[in-house]
């Protein structure tokens, strides 16, 4: 896998009709939005911020139009239009579920062993580790998921740093520059 630059030109005027993780012709686009560090905000406006974002996340597309025009309001972003193929057009979106989804059910599984321990059935101690067993499973799957992925190592006003892009589309990255 690549690593490329994007500047902020190349992500609003347009990419290559490749797919961005195989390199084979692309049939979708995908958006994906990188907030720009350093401008976060502190009180009320920080926290519906992140509240939008995790509704983003938890909702997902149907209203991801309204929560994302409800961020720019408070962050600096840019935004990437990608390429991707039909197999692989739900790249981002499924590794954010499982990261989402995964977290919620290994608290839940935790929670629910120290309750079913304090209101009977298991010790205390079976539920904790059954809990944290799964917890831990959680937390291996979603350091994979996102090292597997395509993600950013630097943003800047200026455009966005990614690794884990196919060196077919890099290649034709280069092709399109000229």
């Amino acid at each position: 896998m690549a690593e490329i630059q994007l500047s902020r030109a190349e992500m609003e005027l347009g990419l290559p009709s490749v797919c961005l993780r195989c390199g084979a012709p692309a049939t979708s686009w995908q958006e994906k939005v990188y907030e720009i560090p350093g401008n976060e905000l502190t009180g009320g406006l920080g926290f519906i911020s992140r509240m939008l974002r995790f509704g983003d996340v938890v909702i997902g597309a149907p209203t991801q139009g309204f929560l994302q025009l409800g961020q720019s309001w408070f962050r600096k972003q840019v935004t990437l239009k990608a390429p991707f193929c039909d197999t692989h057009q739900g790249h981002w979106p499924w590794r954010r579920r499982v990261i989402v989804g995964g977290l919620a059910a290994s608290l839940f599984v935790l929670i629910g062993g120290i309750l079913g321990s304090v209101m009977g059935g298991w010790d205390l101690a079976t539920g904790f580790v059954v809990g944290m067993g799964i917890f831990l499973c959680w937390c291996v799957a979603a350091v994979i998921a996102h090292e597997t992925s395509i993600h950013s190592t630097a943003i800047t006003e200026n455009g966005v740093t990614l690794k884990g892009v196919s060196e077919r589309f890099a290649a034709s990255l280069n092709d399109y520059r000229r």
